[in-house]
């Protein structure tokens, strides 16, 4: 373990080589540093499922003093997350960002992104909280970097700014809880907790805790940053931050519930409730977005709130006594956490492939990508499938565990019931509203005609920068064919929450999830047999191409197409009272017989954002202005706001005021 550890910090040690190799270099040194670091860590989860836990100590580490380092169960999971992300998003920054970017800003990026890397492994490792805080800090302004690059952008700065200053309010809740804890038991570190929640109501600092990770995580409303930063970032960062970075919100909510020992049924309702609201939302917005980039970041809020409701029916499992809806709870959430960040950064890469391409992301001006990329278009098409939760894809074997755990919750009493049904109803239109979101992207992206000469002319990506995504598609397969291992693989961090041997039951489930992987393999031969019995009865045929049918008329203009605001049209008529769409148009009226060209944009608003967030900045800034005005420029009013300070630390001295403070 020592000779590993080393290995892993003499490998941060050659980060800063990235800086001053030649620029054609800087991507393929930066994939090697990464693959050490994730192969040495690697090693180390590996070494925990064989022997146990396993922990390291570094000694005066400046003014933190000896920092514990721990890796567990749970922290493995994650680790390995991260490993992998990290591994396909800088094997497909080789390609992404070879023209992109000179070498001062590239060398910048990518040391970041190396940082970055560590820093999120540390988070997982550190057992002592200001440590946490330390390496949490780092990943905050690394992840800061990532979204600034492309700065010729000011829309790019200002969302930056904007995730720079919504990370520090997330650590200053971080800061908040560990000096509370700190106050009531004198100790620093996770295990302070557990001596906290024996003798304490939990929920209060518990809270206080969900706001700081639920920040990062995503969860509303607490998740306004998140659309803005993934469309900044360069895709490859999108796919790491979305898929790997967020996840550490829901490692830290985790990781403070394995030492709550109260108010755990107040607890899993909040979460459970906060979930649905989060999933739901999220789709919603994903669902009317015309900037993919954005519709994808909308969707890792939605995934984040099928995580979240894993993690509350878990909780609500132990706090019914119950190992089967435990077991379903926390083996979803961990199973989503895995699936999410494989299906989620094959879409942003492959989205990137599109921009790469044609050097947009707006939906509505491309089309037809598909015969000019096919290859993108079949693994944007696969992710899409697996985000939506269809067998025999990942995504179908984390929702298939919760909602299992969903029923099994029913019939406990009344209340719970009424909050199971919810919950089943929020789950349901998730999915239902994932395909539509899905389907509308990818049907306008992808086939059809193109909308515009970048996507007449795009041609497919290079196969490197392919590679990397065919990896993502053979993992997700794999989770989907063989569930059962991989859910036995996360058995030991579901272990953590059910204090008792697994019964009967929870053992007949691991039978029930592998059944799901045969009947997933079935399906897939039988699609297979239907495609090549297709094959050779069509073989003997003439193959005749024309234009798409068209109800008996085929238009020559690509304008008679779809956009991304009339195929949604409807559903936007339904949600209005959610979400705003501003639709700028002037009507035709009846005299127009002959009626001129006239523009027509829609544009859709985060209503939590701009009737939330923007108002009570905007009070603030109201507010803070009435100050402005003592800096009026005057010396004589400098000298008497002086005189006055002075004046009053006199009448205090003599009233004694300081010593009753």
């Amino acid at each position: 373990m020592d000779f590993l550890t080393k290995l892993f910090f003499y490998a941060l040690i050659g980060t800063p080589l990235i800086l001053f190799v030649p620029k054609n270099i800087k991507s393929y040194l930066n994939f090697f540093i990464n693959f050490f670091i994730a192969v040495v860590t690697t090693c180390m989860v590996v070494i925990v499922f064989k022997e146990g836990p396993i922990n390291y100590f570094l000694i005066d580490l400046s003014i933190i003093g000896t920092v514990h380092l721990k890796i567990d169960e749970l922290s493995s999971i994650f680790i390995l997350v991260i490993n992998f992300t990290v591994i396909t998003s800088s094997m497909y920054s080789v390609g992404y960002l070879k023209d992109r970017g000179n070498a001062g800003a590239l060398s910048l990026h990518l040391f970041s992104f190396s940082l970055l890397h560590a820093s999120m492994l540390l988070v997982c490792m550190s057992q002592d909280l200001l440590a946490f805080i330390v390496f949490w800090e780092i990943m905050s302004l690394c992840s800061f970097v990532q979204v600034i690059f492309e700065s010729e952008n000011p829309v790019n700065i200002k969302a930056a700014l904007n995730y720079f200053i919504q990370m520090h309010i997330n650590v200053v809740m971080l800061m908040i809880a560990v000096v509370w804890l700190y106050n009531k038991t004198g100790m620093q570190n996770f295990e302070a907790l557990h001596f906290y929640f024996s003798s304490n109501p939990n929920f209060p600092l518990f809270l206080i805790f969900f706001v700081s990770f639920g920040m990062k995580a995503g969860f509303i409303p607490l998740h306004t940053w998140l659309p803005h930063a993934d469309p900044a970032a360069p895709c490859p960062s999108a796919g790491l931050m979305s898929g790997a970075m967020i996840k550490l919100g829901i490692y830290g909510i985790l990781r403070i519930l394995t030492y709550v020992e109260t108010d755990l049924l107040e607890i899993g309702i909040f979460i459970y409730v906060i979930s649905m609201l989060t999933g739901l939302y999220g789709i919603i917005q994903a669902a009317i977005q015309k900037d993919i980039k954005k519709m994808l970041a909308y969707s890792s809020i939605e995934n984040i709130g099928i995580i979240g409701m894993g993690v509350g029916l878990g909780v609500l499992g132990i706090a019914q006594k119950s190992q089967l809806i435990t077991f379903m709870g926390f083996a979803g959430a961990l199973m989503h956490v895995i699936n999410h960040s494989l299906f989620k950064s094959l879409l942003f890469y492959t989205a990137g492939s599109v921009y790469i391409q044609t050097g947009t992301r707006q939906i509505d001006r491309l089309g037809g990508l598909m015969k000019r990329m096919p290859v993108t278009g079949v693994l944007f098409l696969i992710g899409s499938l697996a985000i939506c939760g269809l067998p025999p894809f990942n995504g179908f074997v984390s929702e298939f565990l919760i909602y299992s755990g969903m029923m099994g919750l029913l019939h406990a009493e009344f209340s719970m019931d009424i909050l199971e049904l919810a919950a089943l109803i929020s789950l349901v239109l998730i999915g239902g509203m994932a395909i539509f979101a899905f389907t509308r992207a990818f049907g306008i992206m992808f086939l059809g005609t193109p909308r515009s000469e970048e996507a007449a002319n795009a041609t497919e990506v290079n196969t490197y920068m392919n590679i990397p995504n065919i990896i993502i598609v053979a993992a997700i397969l794999a989770i989907g064919f063989a569930p059962g291992f991989f859910v036995k693989f996360i058995s030991g961090a579901v272990s953590l929450y059910m204090p008792f041997e697994p019964s009967g039951i929870v053992i007949h489930q691991f039978d029930s999830i592998s059944k799901v992987g045969l009947v997933s393999i079935l399906f897939v031969i039988m699609m297979i047999t239907i495609y090549v019995i297709r094959t050779l009865k069509v073989k003997s045929n003439s193959e005749v191409y024309g234009p798409t049918w068209g109800c008996g008329y085929t238009g020559s203009s690509d304008k008679l197409q779809y956009t991304g605001a009339s195929y949604a049209g409807n559903f936007i008529h339904l949600i209005k009272p959610i979400v705003k769409v501003k639709t700028e148009f002037v009507n035709f009226e009846e005299k127009d017989l002959f009626p001129k060209s006239r523009p027509l944009s829609t544009e859709s608003d985060d209503p939590i954002e701009t009737k939330g967030i923007f108002s009570v900045v905007k009070k603030l800034t109201q507010s803070l202005s009435y100050f402005a005005k003592i800096q009026d420029g005057q010396t004589q009013h400098y000298i008497l706001y002086a005189f006055l300070f002075i004046t009053i630390m006199l009448l205090m001295t003599v009233f004694d005021v300081f010593t009753h403070i």
